[in-house]
């Protein structure tokens, strides 16, 4: 991936399909990067254009990073793209030994690609990935029967008219060791009886907490995830 200095740009050469991104597969006609070699000028660039097997996997994590950009939501792209700027820079600051440039290029494109992957399966049965300050967070399913005594406090303590009777989704979004992000798809009923499908979230410790009118939109793990890190996570 080219990476000039002071402004990093991005190319996807479309050489690789997704499905060999997910299987590994090599293309079919020779390996080239994502950026022109004919303008390397890097210890890292060159060695990536010396070596196909190199150039091979800068232009898989192109056409991943791609991918990632297609399938995030708005509020995740700057995160997706700070996140790989950050990585760029990271790669070039540790692969810096010109004798052991190839085996560490090989290690961190891997680890890029597994990540990409990762957040590339957003909507699997029991996750979500998302990215949210530059960081990839894997999203957990919970059981949403646990959903009214998870908000209920919270909602009692906001002043909000109304009780979480139900909720179809229930998310978690872990932010440290003791500190979790629970976010819900649920119907609120108010002291009228009236019903209203609702985004709620709160955390497990400043106490964070945000209750949205969810209108008739259908709302994914991943939405809902990306809900709970936006609005009741410490960062």
């Amino acid at each position: 991936m080219d990476n000039r200095v002071g402004a990093i740009t991005f190319s996807f050469p479309a050489i690789v399909t997704a499905a060999q991104i997910a299987a590994g597969a090599a293309p079919a006609s020779a390996a080239v990067p994502s950026f022109d070699c004919a303008k390397a000028s890097t210890l890292v660039e060159t060695a990536i254009c010396a070596d196909p097997k190199l150039a091979d996997l800068d232009a898989k994590l192109a056409t991943a990073f791609s991918e990632a950009l297609k399938q995030s939501t708005p509020a995740a792209k700057g995160d997706l793209i700070s996140s790989e700027r950050k990585w760029l820079r990271e790669r070039n600051e540790v692969c810096t030994d010109k004798e052991k440039i190839s085996g560490c290029l090989t290690f961190q494109y891997g680890v890029r690609l597994s990540v990409l992957k990762e957040f590339m399966s957003a909507d699997a049965a029991d996750a979500a990935a998302i990215m949210f300050n530059g960081e990839l967070r894997r999203a957990r399913s919970e059981n949403p029967a646990t959903g009214p005594s998870q908000f209920n406090d919270s909602v009692r303590s906001a002043g909000v008219d109304g009780t979480v009777i139900s909720c179809s989704i229930v998310m978690s979004v872990p932010l440290t060791h003791y500190e979790t992000g629970y976010g819900g798809a649920c119907v609120l009923r108010d002291s009228a009886g009236k019903k209203q499908s609702v985004l709620v979230c709160n955390d497990t410790g400043v106490g964070r907490f945000k209750l949205d009118p969810a209108g008739s939109k259908g709302i994914s793990k991943h939405d809902l995830a990306q809900f709970t890190a936006d609005n009741c996570t410490g960062g």
